[in-house]
């Protein structure tokens, strides 16, 4: 009533980015990816595919077409993120809270509808990395390595727990490797382990 205005500030929007793709000779690729609010950003295995993530109101993974030149939406609830391709490239795994938690989501690129919830990450990763046969997604919550099982969604296994903080794992392409960034010494070093245990 006495003329006062409230209101609370909004976060601003990340600075607009622009996508460049370039061949393995590093010639660049024309293409027309428009410039966006972009942050995560993965090439799909067969190399005609992008997978990004897009800030808005909420952030979603949105699919780019190497070959059309056309974008789309694969995303449109509450907040996904960090989106990683599988090996077959069928799939597309994000990240989500839209239920409070931080939960792994994994769902087809052609069969939206399709999705599944794996178990808890616990915190936000902002890496994952599917094994080489696709059967886990292995991935961070910041203080230990661990992977989730894509075909039984309650299962979690811990792969790496020391008194470091292990963060961004990555599968090698052949399965037999793990790659991770540890703070043992002090200050953060890529370290290579055995992957997993064996397989039944």
């Amino acid at each position: 009533d006495n003329g006062t205005l409230v209101y609370i500030q909004g976060r601003p929007m990340p600075y607009q980015r622009e996508v460049l793709v370039f061949d393995r000779r590093g010639e660049p690729v024309p293409s027309r990816i428009p410039t966006g609010a972009y942050d995560t950003l993965r090439m799909s295995p067969s190399g005609d595919a992008l997978a990004v993530s897009v800030y808005g109101p909420n952030i979603q993974t949105w699919l780019y077409d190497l070959r059309r030149d056309s974008i789309e939406r694969l995303t449109d609830t509450w907040s996904n993120e960090a989106p990683e391709w599988s090996r077959d490239g069928t799939r597309i795994a994000h990240q989500s809270t839209r239920g409070g938690e931080p939960h792994v989501y994994v769902s087809g690129v052609r069969d939206r509808a399709n999705e599944t919830r794996l178990a808890s990450s616990r915190a936000f990763s902002p890496t994952m990395s599917f094994s080489a046969d696709d059967r886990y997604i292995v991935l961070s919550d910041g203080t230990d390595v661990f992977r989730l099982r894509t075909d039984r969604p309650s299962d979690k296994e811990t792969l790496v727990a020391t008194r470091a903080a292990e963060s961004s794992p990555a599968v090698s392409p052949d399965g037999r490797w793990l790659a991770f960034l540890a703070d043992d010494t002090g200050r953060f070093e890529v370290y290579v382990v055995p992957y997993g245990r064996p397989e039944p």
